[in-house]
């Protein structure tokens, strides 16, 4: 090899010798800008993490504020609806209860009026008689009752009707029994009691002229247990007509009208027509 040649590879070695520091030396700086940087982008991280902890804290703490004051709220709007409840309901109870006492106290002075207006004959109106003949021969409704004054300051009577009452092979009866009560002026009635009692099954026709009632007159009835005055409630002892009219007669003329029966009782001696209850023979 030529000395020219060899100083020439000596120049290209020292060329890329050089060159190779001044690569590397820019290698090294740009490595150092990176690794400031990674440092500077590692902080603002660390920053954000700290903020981001810091925010989700807050959010978590007014969360939690939130939640307590709707639990809170719940809690006494569910009470107030309770207390509410229980409000409408007690108020419900009273509202049923002056209901109940008003009704009773209409009920007492009806009762009175009519006791007050009452004066014989009584007539008993029993609507519907279909129904009630029908409810007492399937034994679910045998007797019906009512109760009436003789007259303003009379004596009180309990009058019970057995539609299905009497029953024979030959024939049904309606049957018809009267009580003697507790009234609220037996202080001045005369007793015993020694009324002649009429009970008619009346003829509803419209011509007063063509009816023909059916017609009990009791007399006076000096039976100790039916007579006295009560002591109780009402009289053990009744007067009974088991066969006051029977079923058959019933469906003749017009003693049913407009599915009513109407029964009246005069209290007193009266210029009527009268027959035994057992002689209805139809």
């Amino acid at each position: 090899m030529g000395c020219t040649e060899k100083i020439q590879r000596n120049k290209v070695e020292a060329h890329l010798q050089s060159t190779a520091r001044i690569h590397l030396a820019l290698t090294c700086s740009t490595f150092k800008e990176t690794m400031e940087k990674l440092d500077v982008l590692q902080k603002q991280v660390g920053e954000f993490k700290e903020t981001l902890e810091a925010t989700n804290s807050f959010v978590t703490a007014k969360v939690d504020v939130l939640a307590s004051k709707v639990d809170a709220q719940s809690g006494e709007l569910a009470s107030s609806n309770s207390a509410l409840r229980a409000q409408i309901d007690a108020d419900k109870r009273e509202w049923k209860a002056v209901n109940v006492a008003l009704i009773f106290k209409v009920h007492s002075q009806a009762k009175e009026v009519a006791r007050l207006t009452n004066a014989s004959p009584f007539v008993w109106k029993i609507t519907g008689f279909s129904d009630v003949l029908k409810l007492a021969k399937n034994g679910r409704t045998k007797s019906i009752f009512t109760e009436f004054y003789t007259g303003k300051q009379g004596y009180k009577l309990n009058l019970r009707v057995d539609p299905d009452g009497d029953q024979t092979k030959r024939n049904r009866y309606l049957s018809l029994y009267v009580g003697i009560m507790k009234g609220d002026y037996d202080a001045i009635l005369p007793w015993p009691f020694c009324e002649q009692v009429t009970f008619s099954v009346i003829d509803q026709q419209p011509d007063a002229a063509q009816r023909k009632n059916v017609v009990v007159v009791v007399g006076p009835n000096e039976t100790p247990g039916f007579c006295c005055r009560p002591s109780v409630e009402q009289n053990p002892k009744l007067s009974e007509f088991r066969r006051l009219i029977s079923h058959k007669l019933l469906k003749t003329r017009r003693y049913v009208k407009h599915n009513t029966l109407l029964l009246q009782v005069e209290v007193g001696r009266h210029d009527s027509e009268s027959r035994d209850s057992n002689s209805d023979s139809v």
